[in-house]
């Protein structure tokens, strides 16, 4: 549910994510996540998307890999907000889960891979609340 509405994330053939909110009249609107990230063009992408309690976050990603891609928000299907998880995480890996909450979206991170085999690959938990 955003803002008392109905939600839901639908993955295409091609790959493409879409995040669909009812309206009142019963026709479904795009929430446009992409627009949230500065600089973001047609090759950004969307990939994973959660819900709950506190809206819906996903992760964006844009042709910058240094910044680790970007983490967007919408509590209430109106209003986006995002941050790159380089400015947060210094270095960061791939993201690699993102999850809601009744109090907080977490994000975990792999750490870049050190390419050695013998050791053993370590995340960072990015948590923000409201």
């Amino acid at each position: 549910m955003l803002g008392g509405r109905p939600a839901v994330a639908l993955f295409g053939f091609d790959g493409g994510v879409e995040v669909l909110i009812d309206r009142a009249d019963g026709s479904w609107t795009p929430l446009d996540l992409i627009a949230a990230v500065d600089g973001a063009d047609a090759n950004a992408g969307i990939g994973e998307v959660a819900f709950g309690p506190l809206g819906v976050a996903a992760t964006v990603w844009t042709d910058d890999y240094s910044s680790g891609g970007h983490i967007v928000h919408s509590i209430d299907g109106s209003t986006v907000s995002s941050i790159a998880v380089g400015d947060h995480i210094a270095e960061p890996g791939a993201v690699m889960g993102v999850s809601v909450s009744a109090d907080a979206i977490l994000v975990r991170v792999d750490s870049p891979n050190d390419d050695n085999s013998e050791t053993v690959p370590t995340q960072q938990v990015l948590v923000g609340t409201l």
